[in-house]
């Protein structure tokens, strides 16, 4: 299920690059709702358990007891999923050798 989860993260992060997502501070910004959105298109599990998953091997950075954190854009501070740029490298690295 790691894999699945690993291969998850690195299409939502690729897809978030090309659509030209919110970057700060190495993060890519997505608002929790939009997320879940694409987090339920696989139904291995719900999109809360994955955001657990995901905090919990620091994926994303997040408030405790929260999956989002507050952040401020165009002024505004508003909560949301703070996906980390270096572990999506990383993980899309390791996914590319282990293919090819």
């Amino acid at each position: 299920m790691l894999v699945v989860m690993i291969r998850e993260f690195v299409a939502i992060c690729t897809y978030l690059e090309k659509s030209n997502a919110k970057k700060v501070k190495g993060y890519l910004i997505i608002g929790r709702n939009d997320l879940e959105l694409l987090l339920d298109k696989n139904k291995y599990l719900t999109s809360l358990e994955k955001l657990k998953h995901w905090k919990a091997m620091k994926w994303i950075d997040a408030d405790s007891d929260q999956t989002t954190k507050k952040v401020c854009i165009e002024g505004k501070r508003k909560r949301c999923v703070k996906l980390d740029i270096s572990v999506y490298e990383t993980l899309k690295e390791l996914l590319e050798r282990a293919q090819g």
